[in-house]
């Protein structure tokens, strides 16, 4: 398996998998999250599976081209 780490803006790379952190009270997509992704990431988060606690992992197909899957992991709360 080959993992690789960019901590810019993802721009047009195809990724297999787009991985984004949340804390519990931050369950926002981010605000220049690909349009492409943005639909993926807002139904997931109104299933309220993923709450962003510490140690939490969700990951589910993105539908669109530009990432394979979003994976998000949960930091806990913020402070």
């Amino acid at each position: 398996m080959k993992v690789s780490y960019q901590a810019s803006a993802v721009g047009r790379a195809r990724l297999g998998a787009l991985v984004l952190f949340f804390t519990e009270e931050g369950l926002k997509p981010p605000a220049k999250l690909d349009a492409e992704l943005r639909p993926a990431l807002e139904a997931a988060l109104t299933l309220k599976d993923f709450e962003g606690k510490s140690g939490q992992v969700h990951s589910f197909p993105s539908g669109a081209a530009q990432a394979q899957r979003l994976v998000l992991v949960g930091l806990g709360k913020s402070g």
